[in-house]
């Protein structure tokens, strides 16, 4: 997509929502070709205009060195896959504002979240094979932490799960418990500086609510 089709779309979401988005620029997967030093335009004008204050954020990978990079020098927030809130380290301090992608099952009781989370994402032979091979062609740093991490938790009382991850069904660790333990972990995590959060899709809208009362939860138990 040219840079001016991007610029266009997020100029019209403010002037219709006058609401700030966010920009996740997603590193790799893309065939890429390009011709000239820059791009060429003539008598361009941004129609409506943009707000200042209405200036997109923006999300890039943080996982590797490059990432992170790439962040400083934009002023954007880096995005990590997180380890288990116990092990992450503190980026509190970090000149790189910090955030993390997750997904969230949670209920009100912890066997009533899990019991949904293994209705959703069972094992299966085919996506652990699938995983597997993706994990011997791919080049990414975060694909590889994840992976490694997978043989890394011992604590069953964990909310960190990564079976969706290990069985191909999608490409992040999953926080899955009562309202209170996973908005425990959530908490955590912004203590130690990460805060945006991008979850991973939920299914419905009713997900999306619990997912709400985990971050309503989280916001009280963060020191002040």
């Amino acid at each position: 997509m040219h840079p001016y089709s991007v610029a266009k779309m997020v100029s019209s979401f403010g002037y219709f929502y006058r609401r700030r988005i966010y920009l996740n620029m997603v590193a790799g997967g893309a065939a890429v070709s390009y011709r000239g030093e820059f791009y060429i335009v003539d008598k361009l004008r941004m129609t409506p205009p943009l707000p200042s204050e209405l200036f997109p954020g923006v999300l890039v990978s943080g996982s590797s060195e490059a990432g992170l990079a790439a962040a400083r020098d934009l002023g954007a927030t880096a995005v990590r896959y997180p380890q288990p809130a116990d092990r992450e380290p503190d980026y509190s301090n970090d000149a790189v504002d910090s955030g993390i992608r997750v997904g969230i099952i949670a209920r009100e009781r912890g066997d009533e979240a899990w019991e949904v989370a293994h209705l959703r994402f069972p094992e299966e032979r085919k996506g652990q094979l699938t995983h597997q091979l993706a994990m011997k062609t791919s080049d990414s740093t975060w694909h590889k932490q994840l992976s490694q991490m997978s043989h890394c938790i011992e604590d069953e009382a964990s909310p960190y799960w990564l079976v969706p991850f290990e069985n191909y069904k999608t490409f992040c660790p999953y926080l899955v418990g009562s309202y209170d333990r996973v908005a425990a972990e959530i908490a955590r995590y912004i203590e130690r500086g990460h805060l945006t959060v991008i979850l991973d899709i939920p299914p419905t809208r009713e997900e999306l609510e619990h997912i709400k009362g985990v971050f309503d939860r989280a916001q009280q138990m963060v020191p002040r």
